[in-house]
Formats: structure tokens, C-alpha cells, sequence
């Protein structure tokens, strides 16, 4: 593929997970109001759980993730709060302390699907996309109507160049959940990974449909309207992805390329140091700076 296409695993982990703007923690450690002997201790732990899913749903993931380590400071076998920390942390890009924490709560709860799930989602973001399928093969085996632990393994179908089963995935977890937008933007890119065009155009457009602040549908859609020749529909896929996200270095890095074709220069380069700058990518960073060098000599 052209580099116009940069890093199928950079492009597409982020619509796997939910994107948000956090705060750094504050480091201050969790104090269990009741001391974990007392028979209070379990109800008290799942007080702070239920608190921190509901923060969990509200974006606020430090928050969550302080609730959760009180919540397991009293209750030590409660598997939920590992899962949902483990979940917060893969959110966050921390995925060792996920990992750690999905371990756990396996330990504790051999059957907890979710867990299995999230591990999944977790050697997904380390690149480890064996352990991913092998991780949401077991959860997929111990409930079958999980529809996310379908997008999930497609999604690592997708990154090892299986686009038919990545579809295959993706069209059972729409079965299972048709207002699910991720699985539409994957199987859209994985139709835009087999050359069909139209039908990724197709799903990414309802992946946007259904969430029309899906920043990476946005951008991904800009791609197949660039193999496509369409540039300015292109460019206005990119400019929304931006809008929505302006701190995607993918899509800069898009624009500009589909701004060169166009013969647009200095909004071609004025794109790659943006995306160069925010980008904390070393191959995007350097396919970035070829394009620059050749555009400006």
C-alpha cells in the first residue's frame, strides 16, 4: 500500500477503545474507610465499584481508577473492580497495569468473560495479536453474545492482514449489536484492505451515522476517497476528523497527502510539521518527513 495508508495498527486500535481527554493522577494512594476484616468491608467495596463504573460512563477515568483501588483495598476477590481498572487502564494506553489487573481477576474468576475480553483488547494495544485472538477466542467461548470481543478479535484479524475473517468478526458482532459503530468502521477498513471501495465507503458512512463524533471513521473514509481520486471529498473527511480530534497526527499527515495531489503545497506542508509535531509515532514521524523533504526541494 501507498504510504497515503500509514500503520494499519495506528489507524485503527484508537476506534477500538474509547478516546478521552484525562487528567495525570494525582498519586495519592486509597484509604479504605473500613479495615478489610470488618464484615462491612464487602458492601463498602462494592459501594466504590458501582462509583466507579458510573465515572467510568462520565469519561472521569483517574476517578474511576481511585474508586476502584479502594474498592479492592477492602475486598481483595472482588474480580469486577480489577476488570473495570484493567479496562480504564487499557483506555489510558497502560497496558501492563491492564494486563496485570485482568490477570487477577482471571485468578480470582476463571469464567469472567469480560476479563478474557479486555486481556484481549490489551495484547491488542502491546501489538501482540495472537495472545489477543487466543484471549477473545476463550471469551467469545464463554459468552457467545459478546459482541465487542467479536470487534475486538476482528480487529486483530485486521492487523495481521486477515480481512476476510476480520469482516466475518465484525459482520457477527453487527448481528449481535447493529447500532455498534466500531464494527462498521472495521469492516469498512477491512473492505478497503480487499479493494472494495464502495462497500468500506458504505460502512464507514453508517459507522458515522451512528456516531457522528467518530473522529477515525471520519479519517479512515478520507483514505478510501484518496485511493478513490476524490481528493476534496477526502480533504473534507480529513478536516472533519481534525475538527473533532485535533490532536489525530494521522489525519494531518492524510490531509496532506491528498493537499499534494491536489497541488495545494503550503497546506500540504503545513499539515506534516503539525502532524511531525503532535505525533509521537517514529514511522509516522519519518514517512512525514520524506513527504516534507520532497515537497519543499
Amino acid at each position: 500500500m501507498s504510504r497515503y495508508v500509514i500503520l494499519l495498527v495506528s489507524l485503527l486500535l484508537v476506534v477500538i477503545v474509547i478516546l478521552a481527554i484525562y487528567q495525570s493522577r494525582t498519586g495519592t494512594e486509597p484509604e479504605a474507610t473500613l479495615p478489610t476484616t470488618s464484615p462491612m468491608a464487602p458492601e463498602a467495596a462494592m459501594q466504590h465499584a458501582e462509583r466507579g463504573i458510573a465515572l467510568v460512563e462520565e469519561y472521569q477515568y483517574d476517578e474511576a481508577i481511585v474508586e476502584f483501588d479502594k474498592a479492592v483495598v477492602l475486598d481483595p476477590e472482588l474480580a469486577m473492580a480489577y476488570v473495570y481498572r484493567g479496562s480504564v487502564y487499557n483506555v489510558k494506553g497502560e497496558f501492563g497495569k491492564a494486563i496485570a489487573d485482568l490477570n487477577k481477576a482471571i485468578e480470582l474468576d476463571p469464567e469472567l468473560a469480560m476479563a478474557y475480553a479486555n486481556r484481549g483488547n490489551s495484547n491488542n494495544g502491546k501489538g501482540e495479536f495472537d495472545k489477543a485472538i487466543a484471549d477473545l477466542n476463550k471469551a467469545i467461548e464463554l459468552d457467545g453474545g459478546l459482541a465487542m470481543a467479536y470487534v475486538s478479535r476482528g480487529f486483530a484479524y485486521l492487523s495481521k492482514g486477515d480481512f476476510d475473517q476480520a469482516i466475518a468478526d465484525c459482520s457477527k458482532a453487527i448481528e449481535l449489536n447493529p447500532e455498534l459503530a466500531t464494527a462498521y468502521g472495521n469492516r469498512g477498513y477491512a473492505y478497503y484492505g480487499k479493494g472494495d471501495f464502495n462497500q468500506a465507503i458504505a460502512d464507514l458512512s453508517k459507522a458515522i451515522e451512528l456516531d457522528p463524533e467518530f473522529a477515525m471513521a471520519y479519517n479512515n473514509r478520507g483514505i478510501v476517497y484518496g485511493m478513490k481520486e476524490e481528493y476534496h471529498k477526502a480533504i473534507a473527511d480529513f478536516d472533519k476528523a481534525i475538527e473533532l480530534d485535533p490532536d489525530l497526527a494521522i489525519a494531518y499527515y492524510n490531509r496532506s497527502y491528498a493537499s499534494k495531489f491536489l497541488s495545494w503545497k503550503t497546506l500540504a506542508i503545513a499539515d506534516l510539521e503539525k502532524c511531525i509535531e503532535l505525533s509521537d509515532d517514529p514511522e509516522l514521524v519519518e514517512s512525514a518527513r520524506q513527504l516534507l523533504d520532497e515537497l519543499r526541494y
